[in-house]
């Protein structure tokens, strides 16, 4: 059985997401080569699974974005 995934609460909103998150800015033809949009549904699909409920544009984000 996995683990539960970490949260974190956003701001005074208290939207509560994962963690960990999903940067999708690369599945997309603007920084580079098309991927097979299956293949990067599948992606998304398997992280939603995963309970990872924080879904990002960006490529990367530092802990210390995370935290500021």
């Amino acid at each position: 059985m996995a683990s539960k995934v970490k949260t974190i609460k956003l701001e005074s909103q208290g939207l509560e997401v994962s963690v960990r998150g999903l940067g999708y800015m690369g599945m997309s033809a603007f920084y580079s080569p098309p991927k097979p949009e299956p293949n990067m549904i599948n992606r998304i699909h398997h992280a939603i699974n995963s309970d990872i409920t924080f879904l990002t544009p960006l490529t990367f984000m530092s802990h210390l974005e995370m935290n500021s």
